[in-house]
C-alpha cells in the first residue's frame, strides 16, 4: 500500500489472516485482515515458540491428548466463495496414524465446502463438495511446507510448496454460508479422530482473488493484511 495512502477496507480482498503470533501457551488468535474475525478455540490449540516459519511462533496441536481446532461459526459471509478464491498456509506435520484435517469450510456435514486433510502417507488431500480433486506425493514429517488451493476464472488448481499438482478443474460452485475450522471437521470438533497433528503458520484466506495461477515461489515474508 502506498505511504499515506488509505483504501477502504472492502477493497482489501483479504478476509482472514492469522499469523499464529504471541507468547508461548496463548490461546489468542487474532485476525490480523482488516474484517477482524473473531475464532474460539477447541481442544488443546495453542501458540508455540518453539516452531515457526515467520513471527517467532506459530499454531500448535499435540500429537496426544484432546485434539485442538480453531473455528468461526458466525462470520459466514466472510467465507462465501461466489468466485475466485485463494487459500493458504504454512503446515509441519507430524507422523499420521490416520488421515488428519488441516482446514475444513462446510457449513455442515452435507454442506457444499472445501476440506483439505493429510493423508496416511502424509500427501495433502482435497475434497472439493465432497469430492476428491487433489492428491499430492508424500510430504516430508517435520518440515514446513506451504499450501495453496486457488480458483482463477472457473478453474481451482492446487500447490505444494510453490509447484502445482493433480489436474487444474472447472468448478463454479458457488460455496455459501460457510464456517472455518481450522484443524478438525466441522462434524468431529472435540473428537482425538482426524485432528490435526503439529504446527501451522501464516493462515490467509482470500476472496475475489486468485493469487497463484502458475508454479510460484513460495512467500519469503509473513503475509501483509494490505495486500
Amino acid at each position: 500500500m502506498d505511504a499515506g495512502v488509505w483504501k477502504p477496507t472492502l477493497n482489501y480482498p483479504t478476509t482472514t489472516l492469522l499469523h499464529f503470533d504471541g507468547a508461548d501457551g496463548s490461546s489468542v488468535f487474532t485476525d490480523a485482515s482488516m474484517r477482524g474475525v473473531t475464532f474460539s478455540v477447541g481442544g488443546n490449540a495453542k501458540l508455540t515458540t518453539a516452531q515457526s516459519v515467520f513471527g517467532g511462533a506459530s499454531l500448535f496441536v499435540a500429537d496426544s491428548g484432546t485434539g485442538g481446532y480453531i473455528y468461526c461459526d458466525n462470520d459466514a459471509t466472510a467465507f462465501t466463495l461466489p468466485g475466485d478464491f485463494s487459500i493458504e498456509c504454512w503446515i509441519n506435520i507430524a507422523n499420521t496414524s490416520s488421515q488428519r484435517v488441516v482446514w475444513d469450510t462446510r457449513p455442515t456435514t452435507s454442506g457444499a465446502g472445501i476440506t483439505v486433510e493429510i493423508s496416511t502417507g502424509e500427501q495433502w488431500r482435497v475434497y472439493v463438495a465432497g469430492t476428491q480433486r487433489f492428491l499430492s506425493a508424500a510430504m516430508s514429517v517435520n518440515a514446513w511446507h506451504h499450501l495453496a488451493l486457488c480458483r482463477a476464472a472457473g478453474t481451482i488448481r492446487a500447490f505444494l510448496d510453490g509447484v502445482s499438482f493433480g489436474t487444474p478443474y472447472a468448478d463454479a460452485t458457488i460455496f455459501s454460508d460457510n464456517k472455518l475450522t481450522i484443524g478438525s471437521y466441522i462434524d468431529q470438533r472435540g473428537l482425538l479422530s482426524n485432528s490435526f497433528r503439529g504446527y501451522l503458520d501464516e493462515f490467509r484466506f482470500t476472496k475475489g482473488l486468485a493469487r497463484y495461477t502458475a508454479n510460484f515461489t513460495p512467500p519469503s515474508a509473513a503475509f501483509d493484511a494490505f495486500e
